[in-house]
């Protein structure tokens, strides 16, 4: 019987069928009784499917060593001397007095063959990607992605690694499924365009997709020509256009916002925006017939158990995703809202916020920003908002003051100890 040393030593070998029946056999049988052994083979053939799929790409559709051995002929025999050694290795053969004498040669024979074959076929471009961070768990006719915009695209393969800040295009009649890291789903129709930032931000250029997003402590965010949408966990539907960008809500609740305004959306409801638009004005719809295309979009059973094995949730430090203010105005005519806070309290290199104003029964009245800058003054502990032309306050009694940090412009530490309103 096999130990569980000797097992360890053999999984890839029997992985890539390199083993003799008869050594297969005993693997076999020791993995059948023994536990721990079963999930590490279960595991290992799990990281080699990743690590197929992550180079599918750029993997080589030919045999290069009679390439390779073109260039060197002199170091044939060390070359076939190398090979039978690795193999025997594998395979815990015997003459391990020869395999000593031949070393030297072989080392260097099996070196300058490795060095020529990563320079010619490794992916460079691989290890400058970002991390993983979901998987395609779907994909129906042609889709293609990119790192960027207007460079190379390469066609995406059903269990493909997806990384951070990927581009990927469906073509007419075309549909793909990523799965993200949460997990968070998201189906693409065809002729959509849309880049992963990461498991909690999105990108949709033009097009159709369908999000189910998975609760977290950070924010999600869907970024358009149009307008942006932020969410903790919800179902919803985006269309965009070359004008506007069209949000439908399944369950949860959604925030949508352009320049100039914003709103929150509750399911069966629907909002059209337009860049400079104010109100956005909701209105309700039939959901299950804005999003009977994505229901024709199922996830393949072994990609999903795959991604939900390989890719996880980044480790994060847990910040809370905004801060509420209320502030009682008493229907006074407010010019501005100030907000203060202590420099000891944050990071020089600090983040912008973006405020979103609502009266007493949560209707949305303004939004606006403040940027990172304002806290680069070490002397500065307040920032002064004014309240938009046009925007009436007069009427009000209390006002309801959400607080999201922009973490992309820099550290996040939620600095606000008090928020005011200025009457005239």
């Amino acid at each position: 019987m096999a130990s569980c040393t000797q097992v360890d030593s053999l999984l890839q070998a029997y992985i890539d069928g390199e083993l003799s029946a008869a050594e297969k056999a005993i693997l076999e049988q020791h993995i059948s009784e023994c536990r721990s052994c079963a999930a590490l083979l279960k595991r290992q053939r799990a990281s080699s499917a990743l690590i197929f799929e992550m180079l599918g790409d750029h993997r080589l559709s030919r045999n290069m060593a009679p390439e390779i051995m073109a260039h060197l002929p002199e170091m044939e025999p060390s070359y076939k001397r190398a090979h039978e050694m690795t193999m025997r290795t594998k395979q815990q053969g015997k003459r391990v007095n020869l395999f000593q004498m031949l070393m030297p040669v072989a080392a260097v024979s099996v070196l300058l063959v490795l060095a020529f074959l990563l320079a010619w076929s490794w992916p460079s471009a691989l290890l400058n990607e970002g991390r993983a961070v979901g998987m395609v768990t779907h994909q129906d006719g042609r889709v293609l992605r990119s790192r960027e915009e207007g460079t190379q695209r390469s066609r995406v393969a059903l269990k493909a690694v997806v990384t951070a800040d990927e581009r990927f295009e469906t073509a007419d009649k075309a549909s793909l499924m990523i799965t993200l890291a949460g997990p968070t789903h998201l189906k693409a129709d065809g002729n959509t365009r849309v880049k992963v930032v990461n498991e909690r931000e999105i990108g949709v250029e033009t097009g159709r997709i369908w999000l189910s997003v998975a609760k977290d402590e950070r924010l999600f965010r869907v970024t358009t020509p149009s307008g942006d949408i932020t969410v903790f966990g919800t179902v919803f539907n985006v269309e965009v256009t070359a004008d506007r960008t069209v949000v439908t809500v399944e369950s949860g609740r959604v925030q949508v916002s352009n320049d100039v305004a914003f709103t929150q959306l509750e399911p069966g409801q629907q909002v059209s925006v337009r860049l400079a638009e104010k109100p956005l004005r909701k209105v309700p719809v039939d959901v299950q017939s804005v999003v009977a295309w994505a229901s024709a979009i199922q996830a393949d059973p072994e990609a999903l158990k795959l991604c939900q094995e390989m890719i996880h949730p980044a480790v994060v430090k847990v910040l809370r995703a905004e801060q509420a203010f209320v502030v009682d105005v008493s229907q006074h005519t407010v010019r501005a809202i100030t907000f203060e806070w202590d420099p000891a309290e944050y990071p020089a290199s600090h983040c912008g916020y973006h405020i979103y104003v609502s009266d007493d029964h949560m209707n949305p009245l303004f939004k606006g920003h403040i940027p990172g800058e304002a806290f680069e003054v070490r002397e500065r502990t307040s920032f002064e908002l004014v309240v938009p032309e046009g925007i009436s306050i007069a009427d009000k009694n209390v006002l309801h003051i959400s607080v999201v940090p922009d973490r992309d412009s820099g550290a996040d530490s939620m600095p606000f100890t008090e928020v005011a309103a200025l009457s005239l």
